[in-house]
């Protein structure tokens, strides 16, 4: 099994500022897996334990990240929609 590392990165989607990690297998590695975590109380802490694994298994990176108004990124629950997290997973890609 191949060791992964983390580290934690910050970008802007929709207006708000992203806290997330990347996960990679090698040092400077593209992710090349979005974990996109679920709606209410949710954040990208409850989405690394799948994230992890999954890297180390197959070798591959991965970007989990908290949408607006979870976790450590900007912005308010009340104001998450559709739209808003489609926005934000573009830029992630984009990141």
């Amino acid at each position: 099994m191949v060791k992964v590392s983390t580290r934690t990165v910050q970008f802007m989607g929709a207006g708000e500022s992203i806290v997330g990690r990347i996960i990679a297998a090698s040092p400077g590695e593209t992710p090349t897996l979005l974990i996109l975590h679920g709606a209410g109380k949710s954040s990208k802490e409850r989405a690394l334990p799948l994230a992890a694994p999954l890297c180390q298994r197959y070798g591959i990176g991965s970007l989990v990240f908290d949408f607006p108004g979870h976790g450590e990124s900007s912005g308010q629950l009340s104001g998450s929609s559709i739209n808003q997290r489609l926005d934000v997973a573009r830029a992630a890609c984009q990141f």
